[in-house]
């Protein structure tokens, strides 16, 4: 709600321009899952990319 608000149309983020998908009468799911699959696809790549560090910078913090 926050993001809806305070951005315009050139600068929206990924969840408010997907939320443009749904119009008032009818919601097109299959272009809205088409494009929250492409939004999560490069986070879901760089989580991959970077468990191993994220993993070793949270254990290195938890030894006492």
């Amino acid at each position: 709600m926050f993001a809806s608000i305070l951005t315009s149309s050139g600068s929206r983020t990924l969840a408010v321009g997907l939320r443009e998908y749904a119009a008032e009468s009818s919601v097109h799911w299959n272009e809205v899952m088409a494009a929250s699959l492409v939004v999560s696809l490069p986070v879901a790549a760089g989580f991959l990319l970077l468990q191993r560090h994220l993993v070793r910078g949270v254990t290195a913090g938890a030894v006492r």
